[in-house]
């Protein structure tokens, strides 16, 4: 799921035009030494408001943005209201749009 999305950035972001990560976590190393991707790609970055998963998903969710933002990537951040551990079918048309500008 959202966990190799970010490994993937991290290895292989020359292959991507943009990525999408819901109610994921950042693999450990990730966290500890940076995301360090060969180019920077847009990310969005969703958590539900009552995820579940982790008990601070969206604590960890802003931890990851921040990582983002700090190495220069451009990141959508959304937490969906009322939302726990899935994505809310109301956003797939923004999410479209968002991908194709990016």
């Amino acid at each position: 799921g959202g966990n190799m999305v970010h490994w993937f950035i991290h290895e292989r972001a020359h292959r991507f035009n943009a990525a999408v990560a819901q109610c994921s976590l950042m693999p450990k190393q990730l966290r500890q030494n940076g995301i360090c991707a060969t180019r920077k790609i847009p990310v969005w970055i969703g958590v539900g408001e009552k995820d579940w998963t982790p008990v601070d998903g969206r604590q960890r969710q802003e931890r990851m943005r921040d990582l983002y933002l700090a190495e220069g990537h451009r990141v959508e951040f959304r937490v969906f209201p009322k939302m726990s551990h899935r994505w809310p079918r109301e956003f797939n048309d923004e999410l479209w749009a968002w991908m194709q500008a990016a």
